[in-house]
């Protein structure tokens, strides 16, 4: 295929990367990885499997699609430890494979042998936090900073570490230097808005905000300052900013979703019923599967019309995506005892969906307002769903 395309061996990889991806056609299958990977490769085997992974482990292949690859890595590439950076994407391509805990051995391996390869120590400390062992993904983010010193990744990930930890100062800290690496971000922007609101004063916050107000589109900056009055428990103040801003069908997701969900924060608070109602149904005509969204409108509909809002949380439960939160809404609203009404939803769902309803149910029981009733469902749901 390489040759008879007359393809340079840079193109090559990149085209095979996308075929282990993509299929070829619309509707077909991928083709199987093994038709595709050549052995020998077109030019250093160690550049053109680096160009293949780098692709690769930039998305998300299919397990038995990583684990091909790696095992042809390591054919075409049997001294992959010599490369670092290949040797790394073997690592992600072990992760992708599900294989973590190869993953984790090869990963320290690697830190072992290049112990100032930022990417790698970077990594480590990810996996660290996912075990929620932080001191330890502590020192590698410390470790990765300091052979990069501009490494984003390792900066959020102190920042997060001090935010679980309740060190606030020192998440702060990290959440300004990553504001002077990215100062066009209106995300940390609002990040350390929200967090000089609660660890300093709403004044301090404003000031930060008024100094960033060249920065970024007036109408961002607009819906920033109401939701720093709101943060504030300013709600007259952000109603009164939020009159300067629309919902428009034009606006990008980020832009409609933080002014509708500053606008739908405003009106919940003021109980605005006939304003929540507008606002539930321009979103669910942007996001039609938006579960938060549709319990709210069906909680308003519920005041003027009871049958109705049940049903539309019924159907929640039945064929949309329900969480926890959407059987506590139910039950509040059920006008029956609170064990026979989520026996009776969870029965009349289709039967491939009543087990996860059930599990919904007894951990929305286990809420405080619904506790006296818990041990009751419970004994019913593990008798009639005992795995």
């Amino acid at each position: 295929v390489y040759k008879r395309q007359q393809l340079h061996w840079y193109e090559s990889a990149r085209l095979l990367a996308c075929r282990l991806l993509i299929p070829d056609q619309e509707g077909a299958a991928l083709t199987q990885p093994e038709s595709l990977l050549p052995n020998p490769t077109p030019g250093a085997a160690h550049w053109f499997a680096d160009v293949v992974c780098d692709v690769l482990t930039d998305y998300d292949p299919e397990i038995d699609t990583a684990l091909k690859v790696e095992n042809w890595l390591t054919t075409v590439v049997p001294n992959v430890q010599d490369y670092s950076e290949l040797w790394f994407k073997r690592v992600l391509l072990l992760e992708h494979g599900r294989m973590v805990e190869r993953a984790l051995d090869e990963l320290r391996q690697l830190v072992e042998r290049y112990p100032a390869m930022s990417s790698a120590l970077y990594r480590m400390g990810a996996v660290k936090y996912r075990q929620q062992d932080f001191a330890a993904s502590q020192d590698y983010f410390v470790k990765a900073l300091t052979v990069n010193p501009g490494l984003y990744g390792a900066m959020d990930g102190l920042r997060q570490i001090h935010e679980t930890l309740g060190n606030k100062d020192e998440s702060l800290r990290y959440l300004r230097l990553l504001r002077r690496k990215m100062p066009y971000s209106i995300e940390f922007l609002r990040d350390e808005v929200f967090s000089v609101v609660e660890h300093d004063s709403p004044e301090s916050a404003e000031e930060l905000l008024n100094k960033a107000v060249d920065d970024f589109p007036e109408r961002r900056m607009t819906i920033l300052r109401a939701r720093l009055h709101l943060a504030a428990d300013r709600v007259d103040e952000a109603a009164q900013v939020l009159t300067h801003v629309t919902l428009s069908t034009n606006d990008d997701d980020d832009s409609f979703e933080e002014c509708l969900q500053a606008k739908l924060q405003c009106a919940l608070v003021q109980e605005k019923s006939a304003e929540i109602e507008t606002l539930c149904e321009q979103g669910l005509s942007r996001w039609p599967n938006s579960t938060n969204l549709k319990e709210i409108y069906a909680e308003q509909i519920y005041k003027s019309d009871p049958q109705r809002g049940r049903e539309l949380l019924t159907e929640i439960l039945h064929k949309g995506e329900p969480r926890a939160e959407t059987a506590w809404r139910f039950l509040q609203l059920s006008e029956d005892r609170i064990d026979e009404a989520a026996q009776q939803v969870i029965l009349s769902a289709d039967e491939d969906r009543r087990q996860n309803l059930a599990e919904l149910f007894t951990e929305a029981t286990g809420q405080p307002d619904f506790l006296s009733w818990n041990e009751a469902l419970l004994k019913w749901a593990l008798r009639a769903y005992p795995e």
